[in-house]
């Protein structure tokens, strides 16, 4: 029993060691239990804790109130449909057919309410809206039965059109003569009606063709234009036109002069305030405004409006200016004028290589008081002279006038009837 005793021990030893652990040896077999401890009273329950009171219920929150909904907002009214555009040029080409076919009413049609016609210093009232277009188509049927209005070119410059046209007139007797007379118009145009037109034509050449002065000679009859006319659109040379403003409103001289440097040396210039006269090259041109600064030394003009169109620019102006030197055969009066002018100008480049002038230059010698207003007897309370009519000659330069009887001298009693009348001297 010691024995095995021991020999256990042993192998816990060896045991141990091999554990690295120190182990106390067990006690002798023999050796008294240990008295046990008598266990601790247990410790009394802790009172329970009273629970605590639960808190009250949060008042529930109202509800917020729902937010109203949104207006529907009102449908947009639906965009009219636009209405389709209308060819400005188209619309006035048709109305120009109407009145060469005689269809004034269809003519008129053209023309806006409240449309307004004007002849440029013309001593005319302006015509308004389709009823004054009408009224202003009949007074030259009227006069001229188988008129016609005949574009040559027509410068397209969108609510704009300018119309150089060859036209076939004023409370004048009927002649049975024929006339032709180039102008140029302005017409405005507005979803296809105009909405004013201005004319530039000279009533001096047609009052010329029907009543022609001796040792003048008239305007010769144009040839009726053919076919369809040229129509010019295209963007503007901007520099061309704000030369060409430039140029305005200088006086006379100066004006003229910054002309000329901006013209080609071959320019072709046709006024037709001179019935169409036809200037060719600077010194012709040099010359007539020459002899418009020397009749008008203060002579100014004013623009109106300079617009452009592809190689083309076209101004409206007003002339004003005193005439206080002569016109060629004709004396200075001393009378102020004032009166419009509309001019085109074709560049080529930076030049101008020709170029046309339109006026009423028988306004012009009304100002001056060459010739009476339409309808008017001349100043002296002589009728005018019939066409054709001889005027009296005048007395060749060196022709003494005979001179009047002295004041107080006795006039030589005429001789009694049945008085002999005395014998003339005889011949030597």
């Amino acid at each position: 029993m010691k024995h095995l005793i021991t020999t256990t021990v042993s192998a816990a030893l060896l045991l141990g060691a091999g554990c690295k652990k120190t182990e106390t040896p067990a006690a002798p077999a023999n050796k008294p239990a240990e008295v046990k401890k008598p266990a601790e009273p247990a410790k009394p329950a802790e009172p329970a804790k009273p629970a605590e009171p639960a808190k009250p219920a949060e008042p529930a929150k109202p509800a917020e109130p729902a937010t109203p909904a949104e207006p529907a907002k009102p449908a947009e009214p639906a965009k009219p449909a636009e209405a389709p555009k209308v060819d400005g040029w188209a619309a006035l080409a048709a109305g120009i057919k109407a009145y060469n076919e005689n269809k004034l009413d269809d003519a008129a049609k053209a023309f806006g309410d409240t449309a307004e016609i004007v002849m440029s210093d013309a001593p005319l009232p302006p015509f308004k809206g389709p009823a004054g277009a009408k009224e202003f188509f009949g007074m030259w049927k009227k006069a001229f039965p188988d008129s016609k209005y005949t574009p040559v070119q027509v410068f397209d410059l969108g609510k704009l059109f300018v119309v150089r046209a060859d036209g076939e007139f004023m409370g004048q007797p009927a002649t049975k003569k024929k006339i032709s007379v180039e102008g140029l118009d302005f017409y405005w145009v507005d979803n296809g009606k105009v909405t004013k037109w201005v004319g530039y034509m000279n009533m001096g050449t047609v009052m010329g063709q029907l009543h022609p002065t001796e040792g003048v000679e008239a305007a010769p009859l144009a040839a009726a234009p053919t076919g369809e006319p040229e129509v010019i659109k295209g963007a503007a040379n901007q520099k061309n036109v704000d030369w060409i403003k430039s140029i305005y409103g200088l006086d006379m001289a100066k004006s003229m002069e910054a002309f000329l440097k901006g013209t080609a040396e071959d320019v072709v210039w046709y006024d037709n305030i001179d019935d169409g006269k036809e200037m060719k090259g600077h010194e012709p041109f040099k010359k007539h405004s020459a002899e418009i600064g020397t009749a008008f030394p203060d002579g100014k003009m004013q623009v109106e409006e300079v617009v452009g169109v592809g190689a083309y620019v076209i101004a409206r102006g007003l002339m004003t200016g005193t005439n206080t030197g002569d016109m060629g055969p004709v004396k200075a009066t001393g009378k102020a004028i004032k009166f419009h002018i509309a001019e085109i100008y074709k560049f080529d480049g930076d030049k101008v290589k020709e170029g046309r002038t339109y006026g009423n230059g028988m306004a012009i010698a009304m100002q001056l008081g060459l010739i009476p207003p339409p309808g008017e007897a001349p100043k002296d309370g002589a009728a005018p002279p019939a066409a054709g009519d001889k005027k009296p000659e005048a007395p060749a330069a060196g022709d003494k006038k005979p001179e009047a009887p002295a004041e107080g001298d006795k006039k030589p009693e005429a001789p009694a009837a049945g008085d002999k009348k005395p014998e003339a001297p005889a011949k030597p």
